[in-house]
């Protein structure tokens, strides 16, 4: 209420491991730059950028369990 934004519209789409199809985590768009809906390419670009941050979610997490581990961790 205080800045006046308003969410007109959200494209949201889940971040899937793709062995075992767990939900590692969630991307949200919220209100077009051009204020209309969301068109295919951006639905498109989302399922791809999801695929994209799911093997990265799961290289980083997998990479860890290597590292090794300081007192400031």
């Amino acid at each position: 209420e205080k800045t006046g934004y308003r969410t007109k519209q959200m494209l949201v789409a889940p971040i899937l491991d793709d062995a075992s199809l767990a939900l590692i985590g969630v991307v949200q768009l919220i209100n077009h730059k051009t204020g209309g809906a969301f068109s295919r390419a951006a639905e498109e670009g989302m399922a791809e950028l999801c695929k994209t941050l799911a093997i990265a979610m799961k290289q980083r997490q997998h990479g860890q369990a290597f590292a090794v581990r300081t007192k400031y961790d």
